[in-house]
């Protein structure tokens, strides 16, 4: 299954193999099944900082997800609080 972007086709999973370092941020950020984003000051091509981003087939599990992080990470937020903030985070752009 192929996901499309600016009208050409590309692999649904992309893969970016890093070794492990001293102070193990790579191997937290696969334990924690996290993502790890760099200052665009740190970035190799002046292009690179204006990536877009699609979030129109977000599932409700996504959702669940990342309400469980945002509670987790914000304990004083209610339940409805966090997921309003889950859900305004993949609100469409228009």
């Amino acid at each position: 299954m192929k996901a499309s972007f600016h009208n050409k086709d590309i692999p649904e999973t992309l893969f970016n193999y890093r070794r492990f370092d001293e102070d193990n941020l790579n191997l937290r950020l696969l334990a924690e099944n996290e993502i790890y984003f760099p200052s665009p000051n740190s970035f190799n091509d002046p292009f690179d900082p204006y990536a877009t981003f699609q979030f129109d087939h977000i599932s409700n599990e996504h959702i669940i997800v990342l309400t469980e992080k945002i509670m987790k990470d914000s304990p004083l937020l209610s339940f409805s609080e966090a997921r309003l903030l889950a859900k305004n985070t993949f609100k469409k752009s228009k």
